[in-house]
């Protein structure tokens, strides 16, 4: 078995010979890791409902929950906590500057409201759920912001289940998780038209 295993070395020599640690060799390396995450993440994203692709023109509203608050009791990276923040330079990246919501986890009849009525002021709007299966007033939020909606994308931050909450003709979208890589790769589809099928 070590003459087997001797034997492969020998063929990769290069392969097993240790490389001196350097920060120029640590950045490559967290460059490359990079990479590969940002190439499985793109790939990832799924369209669960087809629907009209986002634009970068108009006045957009963007609905995403307070995941801070969830920072006590699971990891939150860095970013998310703040999300308003995150969120902001993120849509700077593509040139929109949308008005920011942040919701609580469990709303109250209010919160819905006042979030419906910035989907209704909006030419379009982007609603991040997280999980609407396990909160009801989720659920309701869901409800009020495609009554209220011109154009609708919504992404599941976390379970496929709540895309039987969508209606048909609101683009949703998944990316199973939401962690930052998660989400930007779910930002590069939403707003690239040739990547987003629609009816």
């Amino acid at each position: 078995s070590i003459a087997r295993i001797e034997k492969l070395k020998s063929y990769r020599q290069d392969r097993f010979m240790a490389v001196p640690a350097t920060e120029a060799r640590a950045k490559k390396e967290r460059e490359d890791v990079q990479a590969v995450v940002k190439t499985i993440c793109d790939l990832s994203v799924t369209t669960l409902k087809a629907g009209p692709p986002l634009v970068t023109t108009g006045r957009t509203t963007v609905l995403f929950p307070k995941l801070s608050k969830l920072a006590e009791k699971i990891m939150i990276e860095r970013e998310e906590l703040d999300e308003a923040g995150w969120l902001s330079r993120l849509f700077k990246e593509i040139s929109l500057e949308p008005k920011i919501d942040l919701y609580e986890m469990d709303l109250n009849i209010a919160q819905i409201s006042a979030s419906a009525q910035a989907a209704a002021s909006a030419d379009q709007t982007v609603l991040f759920l997280f999980d609407a299966h396990i909160y009801p007033t989720q659920k309701d939020l869901l409800e009020a912001v495609q009554a209220a909606s011109q154009r609708l994308a919504v992404v599941l931050l976390r379970d496929v289940y709540d895309v039987d909450y969508v209606k048909d003709g609101a683009l949703c979208l998944t990316n199973y998780g939401f962690r930052v890589c998660d989400i930007e790769a779910v930002m590069r589809k939403l707003f690239s038209p040739s990547a987003v099928p629609t009816h």
